[in-house]
This record gives structure tokens, C-alpha cells and sequence, in this order.
């Protein structure tokens, strides 16, 4: 039978291993904001990426990808990426990334990822195509027709019914 000193050694060892086996905190994830996120037409832009969570030593790089059908960032196809355009892209000790780069976007869009050099950290952003007044009301087509017009018709109409009705009742 087993004492109980040992039980009580055997459990604090337990006790101490497991306090310094705790997993590490997990690390952030990676992010980054493209700025412009939403171009008003296909051309060549200039794009300022800043993101967080990255971690150092390591290359970093921002390159144009395709946006996927989903138009899900998750999506996003790293076969798809053009890394014949990968810019270089800095990441200081806190793991604040930057980088500027220009590209052509197309009419669909295009979409914008930072990735380290063995590619563990990777994050994305699509930029957007969207017409100047899209949505803002100001270039709407006219429609409809002139209601004054209409008011005044329907409004001698019921004059002459009016009329109509009241000289076919006999008095």
C-alpha cells in the first residue's frame, strides 16, 4: 500500500509538470487593411497594405491575386497570385506590416495578399470596382411620368362624370 507521503509527492509532481507544460498563447492572426479598399475604375492604382500579427525574422510580401468566384477572401487561390509583381513589404518588432504597391485592376476586381517567406502567415483583401455615383442617387435614369399632368386629367375626368351622373337623375 502506497503511503501517503507518496501519493502527496506523486501528486505535486503532477501538479508542477502540468503548470509547466501549459501550451503557449496562441499567436494573432495575421490581417491586413489595403487602402483604397474600393476603386472607382479599372486602371492603375496605388495600393498602401498595413497589417498586424505578423511575426519576425522572416520576408514578407504583398503580390494581386484573382478574386475568387465566391468573392470570399477565404477563398482566395495563391496559385492564382501573379508573383511576378511581388513587392517586398517590412515588418517592425511589433509585427506591424507595411508595404505600397501598384497595380492594373480590372473591371472584376482585384485581390491584394501579404504573405511571409515559407508561407505560414498569410492574409488577403479584394479590392472592389464600383462606378462613381454607384448607389448615390445622383444618376439615377428618369422614369415614371409627370404626375402634375396626371392629377389634372383624372381631375376633370371625375368633373365630368360628376356632371354626367347628376343631368341622367331625374328630378
Amino acid at each position: 500500500m502506497i503511503s501517503a507521503l507518496r501519493l502527496f509527492v506523486i501528486a505535486a509532481s503532477l501538479a508542477f509538470t502540468g503548470i509547466l507544460a501549459t501550451p503557449a498563447a496562441a499567436q494573432p492572426a495575421a490581417t491586413i487593411e489595403v487602402v483604397p479598399a474600393t476603386v472607382d475604375a479599372a486602371g492603375t492604382r496605388t495600393f498602401s497594405v498595413t497589417g498586424t500579427g505578423w511575426t519576425t525574422p522572416s520576408p514578407y510580401f504583398v503580390e494581386p491575386c484573382a478574386v475568387p468566384e465566391s468573392n470570399d477572401v477565404a477563398d482566395i487561390d495563391t496559385a492564382t497570385c501573379d508573383s511576378g509583381l511581388l513587392t517586398a513589404a517590412t515588418v517592425d518588432t511589433s509585427g506591424n506590416l507595411r508595404a505600397t504597391i501598384t497595380l492594373d485592376v480590372p473591371a472584376a476586381g482585384i485581390a491584394i495578399v501579404a504573405v511571409n517567406g515559407d508561407q505560414t502567415q498569410t492574409a488577403g483583401q479584394i479590392i472592389t470596382v464600383e462606378p462613381t455615383g454607384s448607389g448615390s442617387g445622383d444618376d439615377l435614369p428618369p422614369t415614371g411620368a409627370e404626375s402634375a399632368l396626371l392629377a389634372l386629367v383624372a381631375g376633370a375626368l371625375m368633373a365630368t362624370g360628376t356632371m354626367v351622373v347628376r343631368s341622367a337623375r331625374p328630378r
